[in-house]
């Protein structure tokens, strides 16, 4: 590959070096070659540490690869870049929570604004699961809207079933696959893995295959299955 010859000449100045292999790890994306892609973004990162696309798309690679501590440590390189960004930290903390590390996914999640319906919600999930008390849900402008309805079901408003068939009639297309992951979740952290796991198998087939609610669901089938990996 010819960057990869300019590269090898070592006449670039350092900005010149960052884009050169930028554009030789989306290359080598586009060949499907994650190895080379992986090293590209890599010293795109050492030749510029302020290259959020390189360390958006180094991301991309470790998750596919399911190295997803080194994917969370980008994501905190990415936070420090760049602090208070919305999904950067929402991906904070998802990443703690799948591996385990609870008290860091609630404090992720507890440095959003309350009336963020997405990040209380995961941040009722971490507090209950560390044995506190789910909060009460603050009432705004916005919480006639998914996924409001999930926050109200969390804080006792309403009943797993009404939630259900709230998802059911909802306009927004993620709303099923989100009313039984977050309704499966909700048992889960509860210790109620008999009422979980049909949630959460309902989840996975009706959420599109390796976003985040697909994963949130397939990592709680697995921590209920110590023995073995969900399909």
């Amino acid at each position: 590959m010819w960057l990869d010859k300019a590269v090898a000449a070592g006449d670039l100045i350092p900005d010149q070096l960052r884009v050169t292999h930028l554009d030789r790890g989306l290359a080598y994306m586009g060949k499907e070659d994650g190895q080379k892609a992986l090293e590209a973004f890599t010293a795109a990162i050492g030749a510029g540490p302020g290259d959020l696309t390189a360390y958006h798309h180094r991301i991309s690679i470790y998750l596919l690869n399911g190295q997803l501590e080194n994917a969370l440590a980008d994501f905190n390189a990415l936070n420090r870049l760049r602090q208070g960004d919305f999904a950067t930290l929402m991906n904070i903390g998802r990443l703690n929570w799948y591996l385990g590390h609870t008290e860091a996914s609630a404090a992720a999640f507890e440095s959003f604004d309350p009336s963020s319906h997405m990040a209380w919600i995961w941040l009722q999930l971490a507090n209950v699961r560390l044995g506190k008390k789910a909060g009460e849900f603050p009432d705004n402008s916005a919480a006639a809207f998914w996924p409001a309805p999930v926050a109200r079901f969390y804080a006792g408003h309403i009943s797993e079933a009404e939630l259900l068939k709230i998802a059911a009639d909802e306009k927004a297309t993620t709303a099923v696959c989100e009313g039984n992951v977050f309704a499966g979740l909700w048992r889960g952290v509860q210790g109620d893995q008999t009422g979980a796991r049909p949630l959460l198998e309902a989840a996975m087939k009706t959420c599109d295959k390796d976003t985040n609610d697909w994963y949130a669901a397939h990592n709680e089938l697995d921590r209920m299955k110590p023995e073995g990996k969900t399909p």
